[in-house]
Order: C-alpha cells, then sequence, then structure tokens
C-alpha cells in the first residue's frame, strides 16, 4: 500500500500524529507508592496526661476545660500512637526525594489547629515558600511558639479563641517544633519541603504516594518524632502500586 497523497488534510494529520507520538516520547513513566508501617510486638499502652499544677494554679479554667479532654478520652499522651486492630503506626513522616517535581507541583498549604487542648495535626509537610495557618477550635487561648533548626525560634503567637493566624512565610526545608507555652504537654512538628512527593501515616499506618516518576531510583526518607528515623531505596514499577512495608524496629534515633 503506498503512503497517502500529500493533500492540505493528510499532511495535517500527519503533522498531529507525528506531534502525539513525540509528546508520548516525553511524557516520564510515573507510579504509585504505599508505604504501611505498623507495630511489632506487644502492643504499647496508651498513657494519659495529668494537667500540670502550675496550669490549675494559674488558670483554672483551662485546667478544667483540658481535664474534660482527658475525661472524653480525646487528649492523651500522644508520643506513640497504635491502632489495636491494625496495629498501624500513626504519625509517621513519608518524603521521597530525588525526581524533580513537574511544573505546578506542589503540597497544599498547611494549617495547624489548637482542639481539645491539643495540636492537630500533630505531624504534617509545609511547602516552601508558604505561611502555615495556625487555628484555635477551643474557648480557650492558646500559644504556638515554633522552633527553627538548632532551636531558633521562627514564629510566635497567640491565638484567641474562634481565631485564626498566619505564620511568616517557611523560608527553608527541614523540621520545625511547635510548643504551646500555656499547656506545656501540646507539641506538633511540621516539616517543610519542596517535594510533592510527601505525607504522613494515618490510623493504619499507611501513606500513598501517587504519580512518582520512575526512570531511576528514589529515595524515600521515613521520620517519626519519637522513634527517629528509617531509610529505603527503590525503584517503582510504571503504571502500577509499590508496596513496602516497615514496623517501629526500622527506626533509629539520630
Amino acid at each position: 500500500m503506498g503512503s497517502l497523497p500529500p493533500t492540505p488534510y493528510n499532511v495535517a494529520m500527519r503533522r498531529l500524529l507525528l506531534g502525539l507520538l513525540l509528546l508520548a516520547a516525553t511524557v516520564a513513566a510515573q507510579g504509585d507508592l504505599k508505604i504501611h508501617v505498623t507495630w511489632e510486638g506487644p502492643l504499647p499502652k496508651r498513657q494519659p496526661l495529668t494537667i500540670p499544677d502550675l496550669v490549675k494554679q494559674r488558670s483554672p479554667a483551662d485546667a478544667a476545660f483540658c481535664q474534660k479532654c482527658i475525661d472524653e478520652k480525646t487528649l492523651f499522651d500522644e508520643r506513640i500512637v497504635v491502632d489495636e486492630k491494625s496495629r498501624g503506626l500513626r504519625d509517621v513522616a513519608v518524603l521521597v526525594a530525588g525526581p524533580a517535581p513537574g511544573k505546578g507541583a506542589r503540597l497544599p498549604a498547611g494549617t495547624l489547629d489548637n482542639r481539645k487542648c491539643r495540636f492537630h495535626p500533630r505531624v504534617q509537610f509545609v511547602p516552601l515558600a508558604s505561611k502555615l495557618t495556625v487555628k484555635n477550635s477551643d474557648r480557650i487561648t492558646h500559644n504556638a511558639r515554633i522552633l527553627g533548626r538548632g532551636g531558633r525560634q521562627f514564629w510566635n503567637g497567640i491565638i484567641p479563641a474562634g481565631k485564626a493566624v498566619q505564620t511568616y512565610t517557611i523560608p527553608v526545608g527541614g523540621t520545625y517544633h511547635v510548643v504551646c507555652d500555656v499547656h506545656p504537654w501540646m507539641e506538633a512538628w511540621f516539616i517543610g519541603t519542596k517535594s510533592p512527593w510527601a505525607g504522613v501515616s494515618s490510623a493504619d499506618g499507611t501513606v500513598a504516594l501517587r504519580k512518582i516518576p520512575t526512570e531511576e531510583e528514589i529515595s524515600i526518607h521515613l521520620w517519626h518524632p519519637t522513634l527517629g528515623s528509617a531509610h529505603l531505596k527503590t525503584r517503582l514499577a510504571p503504571d502500577a502500586e509499590t508496596l513496602k512495608r516497615l514496623t517501629q524496629k526500622d527506626f533509629r534515633k539520630r
């Protein structure tokens, strides 16, 4: 069969097909990653909190409100939270480093809420060059003091009940520690990053990251506020989900 005659229509179709072939050749293959972190061995017992005497003396109304949260079991020691059914470990930060993000790929802006006398979420990622919104859903006043590298203060603000404020722009990557000077048991962490492939494990211990380029080996960094760090390297299968399983024994304090 001979080639089609070079009519204007056929020439246009050839150009369109060639453009589609070139586009397909330049689109990077992508794959998905699922991380599942579970607790091996006897489950840790959930520990209750005790309101310090100083808080009770300084602000009896605050102490009464927070004690009610303890009694309702919405406030407890969150240093290690493991789901009894799935054995999943909560609050594991997972970051994929290596592939360059595509144009426009970016994490959503971060929000930190003061809720039931605790920070929510306890661990999150925040994109660089953005601001963190700090809310207060409680009926008592909180403050949020944010410490960056070396324990240097990055931001400190009072958040009245029902209000919200914004921090300074997050300038550099890394882990930031948030404390409430009014209620000393309150702690949270956020991690500044350029990577769009980042997430924190939910109650069942899973993190799912989508559409990661598969041309090269990727580095996976995991971090938990109490347990420390873990690291993996792997290649993702194109157009498929790669599952990686870990336990608390894979983490090391550094």
